[in-house]
């Protein structure tokens, strides 16, 4: 597994940047993986690097490993001790495998809550009334419709 390095900012977005160059190959990359950011802030690293997709899944892939083994060090020495003595870990009161699954899918759930509540939708404020003329949201000026859609271009 690679290595955590705490990088600066500079550092750091070097490193993005290669991560979304498809150029560089991930096994260098994979010498060791940057941490810090965490939830919105690293899904917006990734969202504002244009990271393509199946790269940043390995790089999440890495870093939840990284994450759930940092948690935790002495269960994960306890549960290699347990699979070379056929203990099951579930016999171990403090463990909960899932926990960070479920904290990672919340935060997944309220990044894209908040990417699609910034598209307002149009409504009328009175019957009768027209909702083209009513529609003033990120989608009816061109400028921000196209920063609001360039979020979600890969190539």
């Amino acid at each position: 597994m690679p290595t955590r390095v705490t990088l600066n900012d500079a550092k750091r977005q070097a490193w993005f940047a290669d991560l979304a160059n498809p150029d560089v190959p991930l096994h260098k990359l994979g010498k060791s993986v940057p941490h810090g950011a965490k939830g919105h802030d690293l899904l917006d690293l990734l969202q504002s690097n244009n990271v393509e997709i199946s790269r940043a899944v390995w790089f999440l892939r890495v870093f939840g490993a990284n994450e759930t083994v940092m948690i935790c060090p002495s269960q994960l020495a306890v549960a290699i001790t347990m699979i070379y003595t056929k203990a099951g870990l579930r016999n171990k009161p403090s463990y909960v495998p899932t926990q960070y699954s479920i904290d990672w899918a919340n935060v997944v759930t309220g990044y894209m809550k908040k990417q699609i509540s910034e598209i307002a939708l149009p409504s009328a404020p009175r019957p009768g009334l027209n909702i083209k003329q009513t529609f003033k949201g990120v989608l009816a000026d061109a400028d921000t419709r196209e920063r609001w859609i360039s979020r979600f271009t890969y190539w």
